[in-house]
Order: C-alpha cells, then structure tokens, then sequence
C-alpha cells in the first residue's frame, strides 16, 4: 500500500516537473530568440551610427536587457527546481522585482510573451496593478497594458 501511494507521488511529480520544466525551456528558447533578433536590429541600427556615444550608450541598454532577461529566466528556474510551476502568483513577483523604467523601454515584448504562455487574463493584471504599492511601477504598467494585451 505505502509503495503503491509512493509510486504515484513519483508519477504525479514527475509530471508536474515535465510540464514546469518544458515551459521554463520554451521561455528561455523564446527569450534567445526574441534577443538574437533585436541584436542584429541595434547592430544594423549602430553600423549608420557616427556617434560614438550613442553607440555605447546602445551597449549599455543591450548589456542591461540580457541581465535583467538572466534574472528572469533564473527566477523562473528555481521555482521550476522546486518543484512547482511557475504560475501568475509567481510572474506578479517578479514584475514588482523589475525595474519600472526597464519595462517601459525593453521588457514589453518579454513581458507580452510571458502573459501569453502563462494565459493571464487582462482582469487579473488590472487587479495586481490596483494593488501594487510602488507607484512608479503602477504608472509604468498601466501606460504599457495596452502593448501586453494585444
């Protein structure tokens, strides 16, 4: 009996880390993909450029989009590690860990694409908005909820 209880324990965990797991890896293989393109768009954008300084300043957003992409994708990897699926409890958390002003100017993409595979309705981001504390989070999310519910 306890072996029998035991074996479907397993069973059910396993799933529930197969499914956490293959949507953390379609996350990160869309993240790479979706960075690779803007990539070469800042390079083709930096090839017509003169201006030295606009052309680092370009790396330094590039640099800073990769290491917040990295935070993301880590928090997403250790809730998936432990065994749960990372769910919209989870994305509202790490929306109020980002940064306002790097929402704004290059997250919305990632941030659309994370609301579609995790199929959070518009009613429940409205409801985390009403509720967030930061009040430049809260400005940023509500100028930017019509790009993330296309």
């Amino acid at each position: 009996m306890r072996l029998n209880a035991e074996k479907e324990r397993i069973e059910k965990f396993k799933h529930i880390v197969t499914n956490a797991a293959g949507v953390y890896y379609q996350v990160v293989e869309k993240f790479a993909a979706m960075l690779t393109e803007r990539k070469s768009e800042v390079v083709a954008q930096n090839e017509n450029e003169k201006d030295p300084s606009k052309i680092l300043q370009s790396g330094i957003i590039e640099a800073q989009l990769e290491k917040t992409l990295q935070y993301m994708t880590e928090y997403m990897r250790q809730i998936v590690e432990s065994g749960k699926t990372f769910n919209s409890n989870h994305f509202m958390i790490l929306l109020m860990h980002l940064c306002p002003k790097e929402i704004k100017l290059n997250l919305v993409d990632y941030i659309n694409y994370l609301i579609y595979i995790l199929k959070i309705d518009r009613k429940d981001f409205d409801n985390f908005v009403k509720g967030t504390r930061n009040l430049a989070l809260k400005e940023v999310l509500v100028e930017v909820a019509h790009r993330l519910f296309k």
